[in-house]
């Protein structure tokens, strides 16, 4: 599993790096950008399943497994396959799936 930080700068941004009085961030398109830290900006920090493992989709309660992790972006990060056909197989948000723990 593997752990990211965001900023929210309209929207949730990966931070790359950090220094004293700056974030660089990457957005979903993928350009850098710089921004000026603040005090009350919102800070949120994702763990990720990683790719291959089994889940649980909450939406049917489905049993799937994640071929996919846009670690860009934070609400919808995930791309999960339910069978064999392309029908079966869905983007959902880090809230919407669970890990299983045997």
């Amino acid at each position: 599993m593997a752990t990211y930080k965001y900023v929210y700068y309209h929207g949730y941004l990966r931070i790359l790096e950090e220094t004293d009085t700056h974030y660089i961030t990457i957005p979903i398109d993928r350009e850098r950008i710089t921004i000026r830290k603040e005090p009350d900006m919102d800070i949120i920090t994702r763990t990720y399943l990683p790719i291959g493992i089994s889940v649980i989709y909450r939406h049917g309660n489905k049993l799937g497994t994640i071929c996919a992790v846009d670690i860009n972006d934070c609400d919808i990060p995930y791309f999960m396959k339910f069978g064999s056909k392309a029908s079966d197989a869905v983007y959902c948000s880090y809230d919407n799936i669970r890990e299983i723990n045997y």
